[in-house]
Protein backbone atom coordinates (compact mmCIF):
# COMPACT_ATOMS: atom_id res chain seq x y z
CA UNK A 1 0.00 0.00 0.00
CA UNK A 2 2.71 2.37 1.18
CA UNK A 3 4.87 1.32 -2.52
CA UNK A 4 1.68 2.21 -3.95
CA UNK A 5 0.57 5.55 -2.44
CA UNK A 6 4.44 6.08 -3.45
CA UNK A 7 4.55 5.77 -6.63
CA UNK A 8 1.59 7.80 -7.39
CA UNK A 9 2.80 10.60 -5.88
CA UNK A 10 5.96 9.96 -7.49
CA UNK A 11 3.45 10.08 -10.61
CA UNK A 12 2.03 13.14 -10.07
CA UNK A 13 5.29 14.81 -9.43
CA UNK A 14 6.96 13.78 -12.59
CA UNK A 15 3.62 15.01 -14.85
CA UNK A 16 4.23 18.63 -12.68
CA UNK A 17 7.48 18.94 -13.62
CA UNK A 18 7.13 17.63 -17.41
CA UNK A 19 4.69 20.59 -17.35
CA UNK A 20 6.48 23.10 -15.83
CA UNK A 21 9.35 22.35 -18.15
CA UNK A 22 6.89 22.61 -21.08
CA UNK A 23 5.65 25.85 -19.95
CA UNK A 24 9.36 27.15 -19.51
CA UNK A 25 10.08 25.89 -22.88
CA UNK A 26 7.03 27.61 -24.75
CA UNK A 27 8.25 30.47 -22.98
CA UNK A 28 11.96 30.45 -24.51
CA UNK A 29 10.67 29.34 -27.88
CA UNK A 30 7.66 31.99 -27.71
CA UNK A 31 5.08 28.69 -28.49
CA UNK A 32 1.95 27.46 -26.72
CA UNK A 33 2.55 24.75 -24.52
CA UNK A 34 0.17 22.94 -26.43
CA UNK A 35 2.89 23.28 -29.64
CA UNK A 36 5.27 21.36 -27.64
CA UNK A 37 2.65 18.75 -26.24
CA UNK A 38 1.40 18.07 -30.01
CA UNK A 39 4.86 17.44 -31.44
CA UNK A 40 5.35 15.05 -28.66
CA UNK A 41 2.56 13.30 -28.83
CA UNK A 42 3.11 12.77 -32.82
CA UNK A 43 6.33 11.81 -31.88
CA UNK A 44 5.16 9.76 -29.32
CA UNK A 45 2.69 7.46 -31.48
CA UNK A 46 5.01 7.67 -34.84
CA UNK A 47 4.09 4.81 -36.98
CA UNK A 48 3.37 4.09 -40.86
CA UNK A 49 -0.31 5.06 -40.61
CA UNK A 50 0.18 8.28 -38.38
CA UNK A 51 4.08 9.34 -39.26
CA UNK A 52 5.88 12.33 -37.39
CA UNK A 53 8.23 12.12 -40.03
CA UNK A 54 7.17 11.61 -43.78
CA UNK A 55 9.83 9.52 -46.03
CA UNK A 56 10.90 10.05 -49.37
CA UNK A 57 14.29 9.42 -51.14
CA UNK A 58 16.56 11.12 -53.54
CA UNK A 59 19.47 10.01 -55.72
CA UNK A 60 22.88 9.60 -54.77
CA UNK A 61 25.41 11.03 -56.81
CA UNK A 62 27.02 7.35 -56.23
CA UNK A 63 23.76 5.40 -57.02
CA UNK A 64 21.26 4.38 -55.03
CA UNK A 65 19.11 6.57 -52.89
CA UNK A 66 19.21 8.84 -49.76
CA UNK A 67 16.22 8.43 -47.57
CA UNK A 68 15.20 11.81 -46.17
CA UNK A 69 13.04 12.23 -42.68
CA UNK A 70 11.02 15.13 -43.18
CA UNK A 71 8.98 16.36 -40.13
CA UNK A 72 4.73 17.19 -40.38
CA UNK A 73 3.74 20.38 -40.11
CA UNK A 74 3.73 20.74 -36.34
CA UNK A 75 6.89 18.86 -35.24
CA UNK A 76 8.36 21.16 -38.25
CA UNK A 77 7.59 24.80 -37.24
CA UNK A 78 8.39 23.59 -33.56
CA UNK A 79 11.98 22.03 -34.22
CA UNK A 80 12.47 25.03 -37.05
CA UNK A 81 11.66 27.37 -33.91
CA UNK A 82 14.36 25.33 -31.99
CA UNK A 83 16.67 25.84 -34.64
CA UNK A 84 16.43 29.41 -34.55
CA UNK A 85 15.82 30.47 -31.24
CA UNK A 86 17.91 27.95 -29.28
CA UNK A 87 20.87 26.48 -31.69
CA UNK A 88 22.08 29.56 -33.73
CA UNK A 89 22.70 30.93 -29.94
CA UNK A 90 25.81 29.02 -29.56
CA UNK A 91 29.15 29.72 -31.67
CA UNK A 92 30.74 27.17 -33.68
CA UNK A 93 34.82 26.54 -34.44
CA UNK A 94 36.10 28.67 -37.63
CA UNK A 95 36.32 25.38 -39.28
CA UNK A 96 32.91 24.39 -39.81
CA UNK A 97 30.75 25.75 -43.26
CA UNK A 98 27.61 24.04 -43.59
CA UNK A 99 24.55 25.09 -41.86
CA UNK A 100 25.22 28.23 -40.68
CA UNK A 101 24.97 31.58 -41.39
CA UNK A 102 26.97 33.76 -43.73
CA UNK A 103 28.60 30.84 -44.79
CA UNK A 104 28.33 28.26 -47.67
CA UNK A 105 29.79 25.51 -49.99
CA UNK A 106 31.56 28.54 -51.74
CA UNK A 107 33.56 29.81 -48.25
CA UNK A 108 33.96 26.41 -47.49
CA UNK A 109 36.08 25.48 -51.10
CA UNK A 110 37.97 29.04 -50.68
CA UNK A 111 39.42 27.85 -47.79
CA UNK A 112 41.97 25.69 -50.09
CA UNK A 113 42.36 28.12 -52.82
CA UNK A 114 46.37 28.17 -53.50
CA UNK A 115 46.80 24.44 -51.87
CA UNK A 116 48.56 21.53 -54.03
CA UNK A 117 47.18 18.84 -52.29
CA UNK A 118 44.32 17.50 -50.74
CA UNK A 119 42.64 14.79 -49.04
CA UNK A 120 38.73 14.59 -49.32
CA UNK A 121 36.79 12.38 -46.38
CA UNK A 122 32.66 11.50 -46.13
CA UNK A 123 31.64 9.72 -43.04
CA UNK A 124 29.23 7.04 -43.24
CA UNK A 125 25.47 7.61 -42.25
CA UNK A 126 26.62 10.53 -40.66
CA UNK A 127 23.03 11.72 -39.24
CA UNK A 128 22.05 7.99 -38.15
CA UNK A 129 24.97 7.53 -36.83
CA UNK A 130 24.24 10.45 -34.16
CA UNK A 131 22.42 8.82 -31.13
CA UNK A 132 20.32 10.62 -28.75
CA UNK A 133 23.06 10.38 -26.12
CA UNK A 134 25.07 12.99 -28.08
CA UNK A 135 22.47 15.13 -28.41
CA UNK A 136 21.40 14.85 -24.76
CA UNK A 137 25.27 15.66 -24.11
CA UNK A 138 24.92 19.24 -26.62
CA UNK A 139 21.95 20.46 -25.18
CA UNK A 140 23.63 19.87 -21.71
CA UNK A 141 26.64 21.87 -22.18
CA UNK A 142 24.35 24.60 -24.42
CA UNK A 143 21.04 24.88 -23.13
CA UNK A 144 21.52 23.66 -20.17
CA UNK A 145 24.55 25.13 -19.05
CA UNK A 146 22.42 28.54 -19.45
CA UNK A 147 19.47 27.83 -17.93
CA UNK A 148 21.58 26.33 -14.55
CA UNK A 149 23.81 29.71 -14.71
CA UNK A 150 20.32 31.18 -14.71
CA UNK A 151 18.76 29.25 -11.49
CA UNK A 152 16.65 27.32 -13.04
CA UNK A 153 16.09 23.78 -10.63
CA UNK A 154 17.98 21.10 -12.00
CA UNK A 155 14.79 18.93 -12.31
CA UNK A 156 13.36 21.90 -14.43
CA UNK A 157 16.53 22.13 -16.83
CA UNK A 158 17.09 18.03 -17.02
CA UNK A 159 13.29 17.99 -18.22
CA UNK A 160 13.72 20.24 -20.72
CA UNK A 161 16.95 18.78 -22.18
CA UNK A 162 14.80 15.39 -22.39
CA UNK A 163 11.78 17.20 -24.23
CA UNK A 164 14.59 18.79 -26.68
CA UNK A 165 16.27 15.37 -27.26
CA UNK A 166 13.11 13.63 -27.95
CA UNK A 167 12.22 16.41 -30.49
CA UNK A 168 15.09 15.93 -32.40
CA UNK A 169 15.39 12.36 -32.89
CA UNK A 170 13.63 9.41 -33.94
CA UNK A 171 14.09 5.83 -34.11
CA UNK A 172 14.43 4.13 -37.60
CA UNK A 173 16.12 2.10 -39.64
CA UNK A 174 18.66 -0.21 -38.12
CA UNK A 175 19.03 1.94 -35.58
CA UNK A 176 18.48 0.55 -31.93
CA UNK A 177 18.08 4.03 -30.03
CA UNK A 178 17.04 7.22 -31.57
CA UNK A 179 18.74 8.99 -34.02
CA UNK A 180 18.89 12.24 -35.96
CA UNK A 181 17.04 12.38 -38.65
CA UNK A 182 18.35 13.21 -42.23
CA UNK A 183 15.52 15.96 -43.29
CA UNK A 184 14.98 17.75 -39.74
CA UNK A 185 15.39 21.81 -39.72
CA UNK A 186 17.59 20.89 -36.27
CA UNK A 187 19.61 17.98 -37.39
CA UNK A 188 22.72 20.05 -39.31
CA UNK A 189 22.48 22.16 -36.40
CA UNK A 190 22.95 20.09 -33.28
CA UNK A 191 25.64 17.86 -35.99
CA UNK A 192 27.71 20.76 -35.68
CA UNK A 193 27.95 21.40 -32.11
CA UNK A 194 28.32 17.10 -31.68
CA UNK A 195 31.37 17.37 -33.93
CA UNK A 196 32.46 20.85 -33.03
CA UNK A 197 34.84 19.55 -30.29
CA UNK A 198 36.56 17.12 -32.94
CA UNK A 199 37.15 19.80 -35.67
CA UNK A 200 39.06 21.90 -32.87
CA UNK A 201 41.19 18.59 -31.77
CA UNK A 202 41.80 17.69 -35.36
CA UNK A 203 43.23 20.94 -36.12
CA UNK A 204 45.33 20.86 -32.68
CA UNK A 205 46.72 17.57 -33.53
CA UNK A 206 48.02 18.74 -37.47
CA UNK A 207 49.35 21.83 -35.90
CA UNK A 208 51.21 20.00 -33.28
CA UNK A 209 52.73 17.50 -35.77
CA UNK A 210 53.63 21.00 -37.52
CA UNK A 211 51.78 20.66 -40.80
CA UNK A 212 50.93 23.37 -42.73
CA UNK A 213 47.62 22.89 -43.79
CA UNK A 214 43.65 24.24 -43.95
CA UNK A 215 40.40 22.13 -42.85
CA UNK A 216 37.25 22.43 -43.22
CA UNK A 217 34.14 20.47 -42.60
CA UNK A 218 30.74 20.90 -44.60
CA UNK A 219 28.41 18.76 -42.72
CA UNK A 220 29.53 15.32 -43.24
CA UNK A 221 32.76 16.21 -45.85
CA UNK A 222 35.59 16.82 -44.56
CA UNK A 223 38.92 18.77 -46.55
CA UNK A 224 42.23 18.69 -45.63
CA UNK A 225 44.69 20.30 -47.73
CA UNK A 226 48.36 21.60 -47.85
CA UNK A 227 50.66 23.45 -50.32
CA UNK A 228 53.26 20.34 -49.68
CA UNK A 229 52.55 16.86 -49.94
CA UNK A 230 49.83 15.73 -47.08
CA UNK A 231 52.09 13.25 -45.02
CA UNK A 232 50.32 9.91 -44.38
CA UNK A 233 50.24 10.00 -40.62
CA UNK A 234 46.95 12.33 -41.43
CA UNK A 235 45.54 9.06 -42.75
CA UNK A 236 45.72 7.89 -39.76
CA UNK A 237 44.92 10.54 -37.67
CA UNK A 238 40.96 11.64 -38.96
CA UNK A 239 39.78 7.95 -38.54
CA UNK A 240 40.76 7.02 -35.66
CA UNK A 241 39.95 10.19 -34.21
CA UNK A 242 36.78 10.63 -35.45
CA UNK A 243 35.93 6.88 -34.69
CA UNK A 244 36.19 8.32 -30.92
CA UNK A 245 32.50 10.16 -31.40
CA UNK A 246 31.25 7.07 -32.94
CA UNK A 247 31.47 7.61 -36.52
CA UNK A 248 33.36 5.69 -39.48
CA UNK A 249 34.82 7.27 -42.66
CA UNK A 250 33.39 6.26 -45.70
CA UNK A 251 36.78 4.41 -47.62
CA UNK A 252 34.79 4.32 -50.95
CA UNK A 253 34.65 8.26 -50.84
CA UNK A 254 38.25 9.19 -49.87
CA UNK A 255 39.57 11.11 -52.37
CA UNK A 256 43.40 12.27 -52.61
CA UNK A 257 44.30 14.82 -55.26
CA UNK A 258 47.35 16.63 -56.43
CA UNK A 259 46.99 19.68 -58.63
CA UNK A 260 48.44 18.90 -62.01
CA UNK A 261 49.07 15.12 -61.66
CA UNK A 262 46.12 13.20 -60.54
CA UNK A 263 44.50 13.81 -64.17
CA UNK A 264 41.31 15.63 -62.45
CA UNK A 265 40.83 18.83 -60.90
CA UNK A 266 40.89 19.20 -57.36
CA UNK A 267 37.47 19.36 -55.79
CA UNK A 268 36.03 20.66 -52.28
CA UNK A 269 32.05 20.57 -52.02
CA UNK A 270 31.39 20.39 -55.53
CA UNK A 271 33.43 23.32 -56.58
CA UNK A 272 36.71 23.40 -58.59
CA UNK A 273 39.66 24.61 -56.77
CA UNK A 274 42.04 26.93 -59.75
CA UNK A 275 45.12 27.87 -58.87
CA UNK A 276 43.61 31.41 -57.00
CA UNK A 277 39.96 30.94 -57.75
CA UNK A 278 37.06 28.59 -57.68
CA UNK A 279 35.48 27.56 -60.81
CA UNK A 280 31.93 25.50 -61.76
CA UNK A 281 32.44 22.99 -64.12
CA UNK A 282 31.17 23.06 -67.86
CA UNK A 283 28.89 19.90 -67.01
CA UNK A 284 27.22 21.78 -63.97
CA UNK A 285 27.06 25.41 -66.39
CA UNK A 286 25.54 23.13 -68.85
CA UNK A 287 22.63 21.41 -66.81
CA UNK A 288 22.82 25.05 -64.84
CA UNK A 289 21.65 26.63 -68.53
CA UNK A 290 19.35 24.13 -69.20
CA UNK A 291 16.84 24.43 -66.16
CA UNK A 292 17.11 28.19 -66.18
CA UNK A 293 15.35 28.12 -70.22
CA UNK A 294 13.31 25.57 -68.62
CA UNK A 295 11.67 27.63 -65.56
CA UNK A 296 11.46 30.80 -67.32
CA UNK A 297 9.36 29.17 -70.49
CA UNK A 298 6.79 28.38 -67.62
CA UNK A 299 3.98 31.21 -67.61
CA UNK A 300 4.17 31.89 -64.22
CA UNK A 301 7.03 30.13 -62.33
CA UNK A 302 6.45 30.16 -57.96
CA UNK A 303 7.65 28.03 -55.26
CA UNK A 304 10.25 25.67 -55.91
CA UNK A 305 11.00 26.22 -59.63
CA UNK A 306 12.01 30.15 -58.71
CA UNK A 307 13.95 28.70 -55.43
CA UNK A 308 15.79 27.15 -58.05
CA UNK A 309 16.26 29.62 -59.89
CA UNK A 310 17.77 32.15 -57.77
CA UNK A 311 19.64 29.74 -56.47
CA UNK A 312 21.60 28.69 -59.61
CA UNK A 313 22.56 32.67 -59.63
CA UNK A 314 23.51 33.03 -56.94
CA UNK A 315 25.49 30.58 -56.52
CA UNK A 316 27.19 31.44 -59.39
CA UNK A 317 27.61 35.06 -58.75
CA UNK A 318 29.32 33.86 -55.58
CA UNK A 319 32.03 31.55 -57.55
CA UNK A 320 32.35 34.33 -59.90
CA UNK A 321 32.60 37.59 -57.52
CA UNK A 322 29.43 38.78 -58.56
CA UNK A 323 29.98 38.05 -62.23
CA UNK A 324 28.05 35.61 -64.35
CA UNK A 325 30.02 33.11 -66.64
CA UNK A 326 29.52 33.29 -70.31
CA UNK A 327 27.21 30.20 -70.59
CA UNK A 328 24.18 31.27 -68.14
CA UNK A 329 24.92 34.94 -69.81
CA UNK A 330 23.89 33.04 -72.92
CA UNK A 331 21.01 31.27 -71.41
CA UNK A 332 20.02 34.40 -70.01
CA UNK A 333 19.73 35.80 -73.33
CA UNK A 334 17.99 33.20 -75.25
CA UNK A 335 15.34 33.81 -72.62
CA UNK A 336 15.16 37.19 -73.36
CA UNK A 337 15.04 36.96 -76.61
CA UNK A 338 12.08 34.75 -76.59
CA UNK A 339 9.52 37.16 -74.31
CA UNK A 340 8.07 39.72 -76.51
CA UNK A 341 5.62 40.94 -73.63
CA UNK A 342 6.63 43.70 -71.09
CA UNK A 343 5.01 41.22 -68.09
CA UNK A 344 7.34 38.49 -69.24
CA UNK A 345 10.39 41.02 -69.43
CA UNK A 346 9.21 42.01 -65.90
CA UNK A 347 8.67 38.46 -64.39
CA UNK A 348 12.07 37.32 -65.96
CA UNK A 349 14.16 40.90 -64.09
CA UNK A 350 11.75 39.54 -61.12
CA UNK A 351 13.54 36.43 -60.78
CA UNK A 352 17.13 37.14 -61.27
CA UNK A 353 16.92 39.87 -58.90
CA UNK A 354 18.62 42.16 -61.63
CA UNK A 355 17.74 44.80 -63.73
CA UNK A 356 21.04 44.13 -66.47
CA UNK A 357 21.48 41.13 -68.45
CA UNK A 358 24.75 41.81 -70.42
CA UNK A 359 25.14 40.54 -74.40
CA UNK A 360 26.82 37.62 -75.25
CA UNK A 361 29.44 39.97 -77.05
CA UNK A 362 30.07 42.68 -74.61
CA UNK A 363 30.15 40.07 -71.77
CA UNK A 364 33.60 39.41 -70.59
CA UNK A 365 34.58 38.13 -67.57
CA UNK A 366 37.25 38.21 -65.12
CA UNK A 367 38.11 34.06 -65.17
CA UNK A 368 39.45 32.70 -68.46
CA UNK A 369 40.07 29.41 -69.93
CA UNK A 370 36.50 27.90 -68.12
CA UNK A 371 35.85 25.59 -71.63
CA UNK A 372 38.96 24.21 -70.96
CA UNK A 373 37.23 21.99 -67.85
CA UNK A 374 35.27 20.08 -70.73
CA UNK A 375 34.83 16.60 -69.85
CA UNK A 376 36.32 16.73 -66.52
CA UNK A 377 34.50 15.97 -63.86
CA UNK A 378 31.22 17.80 -63.28
CA UNK A 379 28.47 18.97 -60.65
CA UNK A 380 25.44 17.40 -59.80
CA UNK A 381 22.66 19.28 -57.78
CA UNK A 382 19.41 18.01 -55.70
CA UNK A 383 17.59 21.98 -56.14
CA UNK A 384 16.32 21.40 -52.72
CA UNK A 385 15.92 24.85 -50.46
CA UNK A 386 17.58 25.17 -47.82
CA UNK A 387 16.98 23.32 -45.03
CA UNK A 388 17.64 25.65 -42.14
CA UNK A 389 16.26 28.83 -44.31
CA UNK A 390 18.88 31.00 -43.20
CA UNK A 391 21.79 32.49 -45.74
CA UNK A 392 23.26 28.99 -46.86
CA UNK A 393 22.95 27.44 -50.25
CA UNK A 394 19.84 27.13 -51.87
CA UNK A 395 21.16 23.89 -53.34
CA UNK A 396 24.21 21.97 -52.55
CA UNK A 397 26.33 21.64 -55.85
CA UNK A 398 27.92 17.37 -55.33
CA UNK A 399 30.72 15.33 -57.76
CA UNK A 400 29.01 13.47 -60.51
Amino acid sequence: MNTHQFSLTEYYDQQQREQTAINFLAKLLAVKPEDIITALEIIEHHCEETPAYLTFFIPKKSGGKREIKAPVGPVKDLTRKIYRELLLRYPLNYHIHGFRPARSTVTNAKEHLGNNHLVNYDITNCFPSTPIDRIIEVYEWTVGKNLRQEGIPTEIVNTIIEILARLATLRYGRASTEVLPMGSPTSPALLNLVLNSFDIRLSKLLRQKGMEFSYTRYGDDLSISSPNEIPKYVYGIVPSLLGSYGYDINPDKTNFMHRGTSGKPMEVTGLIIGDNHLLLSDRWLKKAATIIERIASMKDPKGKARTTFRGIIGLARMVYDGELPPRLVAALNRVKQGYNKPQQLALLEELFNFTHIPSDESYSPSYQGISTLENIGGLEFDYLPDPTGINDDFFLPEQV
